[in-house]
Order: C-alpha cells, then structure tokens, then sequence
C-alpha cells in the first residue's frame, strides 16, 4: 500500500476568499469582474466561475487570500489547498508578475534539497562556490 505523503507546509494563512453568494460578483485580478457560479470542494473552498456564455470548465476567481497565496506559497502547496495543476499556478504567476522563486518555493527546496542533491555535492556547494575554488586556487602572475 502506497505511503501517504503529508501536505505541504503553507507559510502564510490561513487564506480566506472574500464574502460572496453563488451569483454574485467578484473581481478576478487575471479576468475582471466574474459571477460566483459555485465553491470548490477543495481543502480551501474557493468561488469559481464559468467562460463567458457559461458552461465549460471551472475557473477560480484569483482574489483576496488566493491572490496573496500565489504570491508567497509554493506551487506544490497551491495545487494542493487549492485543488489546481501546476501549470495553471505558472500561467497565474505570470499574470500577476509573481517570479519563479515565491518565499514558499525556497523553503520547500530546502526541505527537499537533502533528499535529491547528492551527498558530494551538497558539500560542494553549488556552482557559485566551484567559482570561487577556482578563483581561489589561481596563482598571482
């Protein structure tokens, strides 16, 4: 039988989606003004909505806590909490000109790095210290 992973740590939170009824409006920072159509079933509910003309597939309306998740927490942990793929947390990033690297991605690959990196080279240090060993070991001319 499989292992059960636990979750992923989220720095902040914990989130809360603004006050909204399923047929209300709320304001999207990616698509604008959007009708609440339901709640996710997710970990952290949050209101989504439909394309314009309806139908199709569920979108969550980035707002209020979703907004400032996307911007400190790690992808693994939004796709989690949120029920969403990573790449739909890439395409929000570079809507809302969040970089690659959010305070919750660092932790995580802390947490991780002794789990993927080698031994050898976890006491290297990574390239920047191979610069500087290199440098170090030049003679003066």
């Amino acid at each position: 039988m499989p292992r059960k992973r636990k979750p992923p740590a989220l720095l902040g939170g914990p989130y809360h989606a603004p006050p909204f009824e399923p047929g209300s409006s709320l304001v999207c920072r990616i698509r604008g003004r959007q009708t609440v159509a339901g709640v996710t079933g997710a970990p952290y509910p949050w209101p989504y909505c439909h394309r314009e003309g309806g139908g199709g597939p569920r979108i969550l309306i980035v707002c209020g806590g979703l907004e400032a998740a996307i911007r400190a927490e790690s992808a693994q942990a939004i796709c989690y909490f949120w029920g969403v793929g990573r790449h739909l947390v890439s395409e929000w990033r570079r809507a809302l000109g969040v970089g690659r690297m959010t305070p919750g991605t660092i932790v995580r690959w802390r947490e991780l790095a002794p789990r993927k990196l080698p031994r050898a080279a976890r006491r290297r240090g990574g390239a920047e210290a191979a610069r500087r060993r290199q440098v170090s070991t030049r003679g003066e001319p």
